[in-house]
């Protein structure tokens, strides 16, 4: 028979290791609470800043545009700081496929406007108004890997079309550029940017595929399922 002292020993110790890790745990958790506490702070001071230079009189109406954008930005910036918090505390909003149609188109602009102010790349949209059932902070992550990609592979003086379709009961959004041309299978595997856009646009029940296109750069096309089967429904709540 084995002594129960003996018992009650490696079971202190092990406890004891159990126990250091769930400190150790809730240590790096309030740590990180904290850390994302200030960040919010510091967001917040940079949104009223951006939102007092926006209105400033001194200020030439495209100064004002591009601090109106900043305070965009920032917001965005803020939404995201949120979710990473949540998927932290495994409580991420993914869990959730509860929400309101929105425009595709919208966000599609929202995500192509500051880029045109950073950039003398040149932007085309071509865009009608496209309802999905997606999160919002998910599409505007999704897009903004992919266009800021396209971006950078066009350089300074190329070109990157954003087309925006509804196709057979879904919205397809093509980001095209006249880069200098690339492997898909290749890209797939290094570019975390799409490897990020293809996991969050699949975890809404749509498919990313890249290809080679006419412009003769890289293609990248999101899909999505249209959130009105019923052309009439979309154009009553404001197509």
């Amino acid at each position: 028979d084995r002594m129960p002292g003996v018992a009650r020993s490696s079971n202190t110790g092990s406890d004891a290791k159990i126990f250091a890790g769930r400190a150790e745990r809730a240590s790096q958790e309030d740590a990180r609470r904290r850390v994302g506490h200030d960040i919010r702070h510091e967001l917040s001071t940079i949104m009223l800043l951006a939102s007092v230079l926006s209105e400033a009189p001194e200020l030439d109406v495209e100064n004002q545009q591009r601090a109106h954008q900043l305070l965009g930005e920032t917001r965005w910036l803020d939404e995201l700081l949120r979710a990473y918090e949540r998927a932290l505390s495994e409580q991420s909003s993914n869990d959730d496929k509860t929400c309101a149609p929105l425009r595709a188109d919208v966000i599609v602009l929202e995500v192509v406007a500051p880029i045109r102010m950073g950039s003398t790349t040149r932007l085309i949209v071509e865009a009608g108004p496209a309802w999905v059932v997606v999160d919002r902070l998910v599409l505007w992550r999704a897009l903004r890997n992919v266009i800021v990609n396209a971006v950078e592979a066009a350089g300074p003086q190329g070109t990157v079309v954003v087309r925006v379709d509804k196709v057979d009961g879904e919205v397809v959004i093509d980001v095209r550029d006249d880069g200098p041309g690339f492997v898909a299978e290749a890209v797939a595997e290094t570019s975390l940017g799409l490897s990020i856009a293809f996991e969050l646009v699949q975890s809404w029940g749509g498919n990313l595929t890249i290809r080679r296109t006419e412009l003769g750069g890289c293609g990248v096309r999101i899909v999505l399922p249209s959130a009105y089967a019923d052309e009439r429904i979309a154009s009553a709540v404001g197509e």
